[in-house]
């Protein structure tokens, strides 16, 4: 019985030891091919793109709020329906509140 316990065991170190060498050899191959240097990377710019610096209040100035039902979106408060959204779940961005009504982009409530 302790040696089919001992047989057992050393099976199953025998696969586990094969299968990480395994592993760390495809690793490797993955890593000379396709590495690029960090150096590289922290350095990329692509055309057309601006980093910005960090600026928490650009951050929290905008108030997003989620909406879970369907809404009609008006031209107006109290005015006419630009266009229905089903029901949902998304976000909006305010821009002002006026009342019980928030404008969510230019001419949108």
């Amino acid at each position: 019985m302790l040696h089919k316990f001992r047989v057992i065991v050393s099976v199953i170190l025998c696969f586990i030891v094969t299968s990480t060498i395994t592993a760390q050899q495809s690793n490797e191959d993955l890593d000379a091919e396709y590495a690029v240097p960090d150096s590289i990377i922290q350095n990329y710019a692509p055309a057309g793109i601006e980093k910005l610096p960090h600026n928490p209040r650009a951050m929290y100035r905008i108030d997003y709020r989620q909406v879970i039902t369907e809404v009609n979106v008006l031209d107006a408060p109290n005015g006419n329906v630009l266009y229905h959204r089903a029901r949902a779940e998304y976000f909006v961005s305010v821009i002002r509140i006026e009342g019980d009504w928030a404008e969510i982009n230019p001419g949108e409530w």
